[in-house]
């Protein structure tokens, strides 16, 4: 992803103009018919002919308003696949990021918080893995020192028994303080997420 999806995309209302040409077509195609029918026609229309050609050309403006609005929410559908998708799978799918109308802004932007989704969530996972491994280290850690605890002791030398417990507090520090590096990233982690 770039860095130019966390800038607002310029919308440029075109899809107000697409829903206004649909109802331009739906409105007038019957209307444009008809008067092209009425001026054609000699003498005085027969009742019957008007209505069949008022039916017919508002068949045909119903049929070129249902083309128009199925091209127009096509990305819709595409999105709404793509989003389910991703909610049930984790997987991404390329938005239709078709144009900069508001349609087309939507998408770029729902597009760019399923990556930052992504992004949180790998990095939550990374971080918990690092922490169990390291529980268990320090968990290790302690049954070390208290070992050498037991091994020191067990030594009738007290220099022996001294170097025994410096190494074993050496060991439980060290852990000590990558548990702490692990929770300070976590929380660091956290707070760039909010």
């Amino acid at each position: 992803m770039t860095t130019t999806q966390n800038q607002p995309t310029k919308i440029t209302h075109r899809f107000a103009f697409k829903v206004m040409a649909s109802a331009f077509c739906g409105i007038h195609i019957p209307l444009i018919g008809m008067l092209v029918y009425l001026y054609f026609i000699s003498g005085t229309p027969n009742t019957m002919r008007v209505l069949l050609a008022i039916f017919l050309f508002t068949l045909a403006g119903a049929a070129a308003t249902m083309l128009i609005l199925n091209r127009m929410l096509r990305p819709l559908k595409t999105g709404r696949i793509a989003l389910q998708q991703f909610i049930t799978t984790r997987q991404t799918q390329p938005m239709p990021k078709h144009s900069n109308d508001e349609l087309g802004v939507l998408f770029q932007q729902v597009e760019y918080l399923m990556f930052i989704l992504q992004k949180t969530v790998s990095e939550r996972n990374h971080i918990l893995e690092v922490a169990i491994t390291s529980n268990e280290e320090f968990q290790n850690s302690i049954k070390q020192f208290v070992q050498a605890k037991e091994a020191a002791f067990d030594k009738s030398d007290p220099e022996i028994m001294k170097n025994a417990m410096e190494e074993a507090l050496r060991t439980a520090s060290a852990k000590i303080q990558a548990a702490n590096g692990i929770l300070h990233n976590f929380g660091q982690s956290v707070s760039q997420a909010v």
